[in-house]
């Protein structure tokens, strides 16, 4: 078994050949993202980035089970939140960073400021797709064959978001992850997923698509046909080990 995000990175070439036009389609959203809130200053370390940007999603998560949205984004107070995320987000990032809690330095005071104002952005993004009653943090997929349940990050209405914290721009891996959950949840049905949303809070930027229209955009062909495919290589390859 292996987790959502591995599956993502590997079988390059079977995700070249079930997603053909995947990277042309990636450089157009880069030419033009949609804008939906101020790009964020950072005064961070760039090895610093991975925590500063676990600990504000679970400061927005915690913030949204709160009211924040109710309250209103700006009038919300998010300090105490934020020193209870830092707790989890380093238990979280440690093993992905290979190093002992322990090793982890708490998060700054300037720190602090960034992490609230990604934060903000990830609650104005929820505000922005009219999904102040209709949102869903970390939802969680079944597995398929050699993938293992996961959670993706965020439900809107009828949007699966993927939140990507870096200054980049958006990959083709982004579009693989996200597809694998909506494959996850084609294979065992739990939420009505209509449009998929890749969302930058660092940089203020969205690009947002129906399923059915990125897959005839990528692939050529219907989310169905896709998705079933994709399901079945889950499968088989679980099958063959």
């Amino acid at each position: 078994m292996m987790s959502e995000r591995t599956f993502a990175r590997r079988f390059s070439s079977y995700w070249r050949n079930l997603l053909p036009m995947a990277d042309q389609f990636i450089r157009r959203v880069n030419l033009n993202p949609m804008r939906y809130d101020y790009a964020i200053a950072s005064n961070s370390a760039p090895d610093r980035r991975a925590l500063i940007n676990e600990a504000a999603f679970i400061t927005a998560r915690m913030a949204a089970q709160n009211s924040a949205l109710d309250i209103g984004v700006e009038r919300y107070s998010y300090l105490d939140l934020v020193k209870e995320a830092e707790i989890s987000a380093i238990a979280k990032i440690a093993p992905l960073e290979k190093r002992a809690v322990k090793d982890i330095s708490s998060i700054a005071g300037y720190e602090i400021d960034e992490v609230v104002d990604l934060s903000k952005s990830i609650l104005r993004f929820i505000v922005s797709e009219r999904g102040q009653g209709d949102f869903l943090f970390s939802p969680l997929f079944p597995g398929c064959g050699m993938v293992s349940e996961g959670e993706g990050d965020l439900l809107v209405r009828d949007a699966l978001c993927e939140l990507k914290g870096g200054d980049r721009g958006f990959r083709s891996q982004d579009l693989r992850q996200v597809f694998t959950y909506i494959c996850l949840n084609y294979s065992r049905h739990r939420f009505n997923i209509d449009r998929l949303c890749v969302v930058n809070p660092r940089r203020g930027v969205k690009f947002e698509i129906g399923v059915n229209t990125l897959c005839n955009a990528i692939a050529g062909r219907s989310f169905y046909d896709v998705a079933s495919d994709l399901v079945k290589f889950m499968s088989e390859v679980a099958i063959s080990r």
